[in-house]
């Protein structure tokens, strides 16, 4: 809350904050060169969740005591790309601190990629953003 009361005080009368959040469910998949997707599974992002769901608290209360006004909101999809299976893990571990891997979610990696080595691995995720003008 302190730190949207500060940003309100930095934007001149009529800025715009602009509110990312991820959504939550995001999926390691195989992209296929003839178009389809296989889905290994979810990703385990739970121990996250109430850091999001407290950020998206303190942006109702701001909008609620009238410090910024939403204009509008989209959820869109982002691609993290991946050269293999162990690019995938390292990128997890270095860069995903609040997730969690499941050994079925590997294993059902190594199998789809095992078995269609010309796919991409990569994880789908969606993202929410949203436009708040300052009051």
């Amino acid at each position: 809350m302190r730190a949207l009361r500060n940003i309100h005080s930095a934007l001149r009368p009529g800025g715009v904050l602009l509110d990312m959040q991820p959504a939550r469910h995001s999926r390691l998949e195989l992209a296929l060169p003839d178009g389809r997707t296989l889905t290994a599974g979810a990703i385990d992002e739970s121990p996250g969740y109430a850091a999001t769901e407290a950020a998206l608290d303190a942006l109702r209360t701001v909008v609620a005591v009238g410090l910024f006004a939403p204009e509008v909101e989209r959820e869109f999809e982002f691609l993290y790309h991946f050269d293999g299976l162990d690019e995938w893990r390292e990128h997890m571990a270095g860069n995903w601190h609040r997730a969690r891997v499941s050994p079925d979610l590997v294993a059902r990696a190594r199998e789809l990629v095992a078995g269609h080595p010309e796919g991409a691995l990569r994880i789908s995720r969606t993202l929410r953003a949203a436009r708040l003008r300052r009051l």
